[in-house]
């Protein structure tokens, strides 16, 4: 007489999807509060225009910017990078400008 053998199933699942949820959640502060202490907007610069704007789309630049958790900080650059990627950005008054996108 297990009754609850299949409402039991479904409450395991919807733990497992809440604690997910709480994960990736206090993962997107974290993230957000980074970007509100050092930035408010990202733009290209110039020179990213003129010489590495079809290196990758400026989406997934965007999204590696806020993914990838290893960023350096040398005065007012900013060097963000991991085992594909390369990006450095110049920060100035609140704006991040991107400079340069490679693959390595």
């Amino acid at each position: 007489m297990n009754c609850g053998g299949a409402g039991n199933s479904q409450l395991q699942k919807a733990r497992r999807w809440q604690k997910q949820n709480i994960y990736s959640l206090y993962d997107y502060n974290i993230l957000y509060d980074w970007a509100d202490a050092m930035f408010r907007e990202i733009r290209k610069s110039t020179h990213f225009e003129e010489c590495h704007k079809g290196a990758l789309a400026w989406s997934d630049i965007l999204r590696l910017i806020y993914k990838i958790k290893s960023k350096r900080k040398k005065g007012n650059r900013i060097e963000i990078e991991d085992r594909r990627f390369y990006i450095l950005c110049e920060l100035k008054k609140g704006i991040l400008y991107v400079i340069n996108v490679k693959k390595k």
